[in-house]
């Protein structure tokens, strides 16, 4: 789990933010219940309506950390331009002012994934309808746009002191030549026509209590790209959290049936990449706990190619 944060409350947004989120959903909130999970330093709130409406409210203001208004608002033009069908939380509306931005969602009673075995299929089946889609006139960015600038995080760690044990950073530091032309074999490999998620991590995902259905959450970073981006990002995930045995996933589950060869070393090592140097700078403003993760993230991405490629 990453590192958790003492989140604002719904009395902690701005008057003026609430009541524009009520006119939105049609009547004053009488509870909220916070949520903890995540990164954001913002709100992050279940509420209700007296007639027993209910949303899932999310606000962040510019002077908690000046690019959590940026994300807000991209997820808002994101979640505008999907299709329905998707697995994700539709979008009732977003509440804008300046200083402070609020996305409104529909609310997904559902629980986060611990990443079992059978969760883990689960979700990787869910993402079928993102590959399925014709796509060309959706207004998102492509993910090679993104992945040239993530994954070049190997050029970047030559001039900093590696985060992890002394074994590892040695082991880095010898193959940093190969691992730097896997990530970038990974930016061409990016291309594709499928709506990517691009931060699929069991913090942004639910599985609803009513059908045990998985609901993507936290949409700011879709593009449009490989279908099986999502799929390899996913499996890091439970191995970071649960010890998930990738390559028995990637062996198995149809996801993964026609992903050319090579293309998960090639992924996994320009998210290393990515992670690794993000890990080794100051602390970010207002959250806590995600240099950590990052750093924890690129160690597992690096086990699992270093016993892959050796």
């Amino acid at each position: 789990m990453i590192g958790r944060m003492s989140r604002l409350a719904w009395t902690d947004v701005p008057l003026e933010v609430r009541r524009e989120v009520e006119r939105l959903l049609g009547g004053p909130v009488v509870s909220a219940q916070s949520q903890a999970a995540g990164l954001s330093p913002g709100s992050a709130d279940r509420v209700r309506l007296a007639d027993g409406t209910r949303a899932f409210v999310k606000a962040v203001a510019a002077a908690a950390n000046p690019d959590s208004v940026g994300i807000h608002r991209q997820e808002i033009r994101v979640l505008g331009a999907l299709p329905p069908g998707l697995p994700l939380a539709g979008l009732i509306g977003g509440v804008d002012t300046g200083d402070w931005v609020a996305v409104v969602l529909e609310d997904v009673d559902g629980r986060q994934p611990t990443w079992t075995d059978a969760e883990v299929r689960l979700v990787l089946s869910a993402l079928a309808p993102l590959t399925d889609l014709s796509t060309p006139l959706l207004p998102l960015p492509p993910l090679t746009d993104y992945a040239a600038d993530e994954f070049s995080g190997w050029e970047s760690v030559r001039a900093v002191d590696l985060p992890y044990d002394q074994d590892m950073n040695t082991w880095v530091a010898t193959h940093l030549g190969r691992l730097a032309a896997l990530a970038a074999e990974g930016v061409t490999r990016c291309a594709g026509g499928a709506v990517v998620h691009h931060d699929l991590r069991a913090d942004n995902v639910l599985l609803r209590e009513a059908d045990g259905q998985a609901v993507l959450i936290d949409w700011p970073w879709a593009a449009l790209g490989s279908e099986w981006f999502d799929p390899v990002c996913l499996v890091l995930d439970a191995r970071r959290r649960r010890g998930c045995d990738i390559d028995q996933v990637l062996a198995t589950h149809p996801a993964f049936d026609k992903m050319p060869s090579g293309t998960a070393e090639c992924f996994l090592s320009g998210l290393a990449g990515f992670f690794t140097y993000q890990a080794t700078l100051p602390p970010a403003v207002g959250i806590p706990g995600l240099r950590g993760f990052q750093r924890d993230q690129g160690r597992v991405a690096l086990e699992w190619l270093r016993g892959r490629v050796g």
